[in-house]
């Protein structure tokens, strides 16, 4: 069989960008956003700075190709430069195989007055998107399970709910009939992530299949990611490893209340004492179940001991779906 070349799916296009104080992202956005910024699906058009944590770059729309900004109304250019010190630096944006494609799975909520027509649309998004969709399905009630996990019936194409998202340079695998997963939530992904720095201790409660705590691991955080759902452990682990973060990630299967119980428990003073006569590293300094590894469920106690939290980062973050 051919390999696919998904080299030949790339596009590059050459913009402009703001580089800007980050606490003013939203405010230029806002006065940018009509007809200014980019405006593509799912990218997103505010995105940080790779050379300063304090900036983040505002993405401007391909239609402004001019670095002194003639390109903007002048009545828009004049409130900008008002309200910042304008900094305009070029900006590549590439477009791989994975902005083309969003797994092979078209998810449905067909409202209740078109479901008699429910073969009939099912039949007309496979036929017209097939091979990218290769399977359609409609969520049949409401979630009711305590892994908030959808029922599906399958109305067109293929009997597999095993497919692969991509989101801001992260590859996901999952099951849409065994775990959580919503496309939508995106944008709060990403603006979280944006906020954590390399060796912070992030706190994840329900982890899913990793959208928080995978890209967090590629920053270079420690992550203790937990999730009630076992299939969501089980594709955590292996997203983990597809995106080479297993280092990065200790993985627990248990209730949100226990998880945090159990990894705020205080180290005895003797733990303290000896953590502060060898100056531990982080990769020596976590137990659980005496040994702690990454990608292990964890069932037992275990702790952070506290002069490693303040050590790694100051600031213990907690974040829910």
């Amino acid at each position: 069989m051919e390999k696919l070349d998904e080299s030949k799916f790339e596009q590059r296009l050459q913009l402009l960008a703001l580089r800007i104080s980050r606490e003013l992202a939203s405010a230029v956005t806002r006065l940018l956003r009509s007809g200014c910024l980019l405006d593509m699906p799912r990218v997103k058009p505010v995105v940080e700075d790779p050379e300063s944590d304090k900036h983040r770059l505002v993405v401007l729309s391909e239609k402004i190709q001019n670095p002194d900004l003639s390109d903007i109304p002048e009545q828009v250019r004049n409130s900008l430069k008002q309200l910042c010190s304008v900094d305009v630096v070029p900006y590549m944006l590439t477009l791989g195989y994975s902005y083309w494609s969003a797994g092979h799975v078209a998810h449905l909520n067909i409202p209740d007055d078109l479901l008699i027509y429910k073969d009939v649309i099912a039949k007309v998004i496979y036929d017209k998107n097939y091979p990218r969709i290769q399977t359609v399905v409609n969520k049949v009630g409401a979630i009711s399970n305590e892994f908030r996990v959808p029922k599906f019936e399958i109305l067109a194409g293929k009997n597999d709910m095993v497919t692969e998202v991509k989101q801001y340079g992260a590859t996901f695998k999952l099951d849409y009939g065994l775990v959580y997963w919503n496309s939508r939530l995106e944008h709060e992904h990403i603006r979280l992530v944006s906020l954590f720095k390399k060796g912070d201790v992030i706190c994840d409660m329900f982890a899913g299949i990793g959208p928080f705590s995978v890209p967090a691991g590629q920053k270079g955080c420690i992550v203790y990611a937990n999730d009630l759902n076992p299939d969501s452990v089980h594709y955590l682990k292996i997203n983990a490893k597809i995106n080479k973060v297993e280092d990065y990630i200790f993985t627990h299967n248990m209730d949100a209340r226990v998880f945090m119980q159990n990894l705020m428990i205080a180290p005895d003073p003797e733990a303290k004492s000896q953590f502060a006569a060898a100056n531990c590293s982080s990769e020596e300094t976590v137990s659980a179940n005496e040994h702690s590894m990454p990608n292990g469920n964890h069932n037992g106690t275990f702790c952070i001991p506290y002069p490693l939290s303040m050590l790694v980062s100051g600031e213990l973050f907690l974040n829910s779906i």
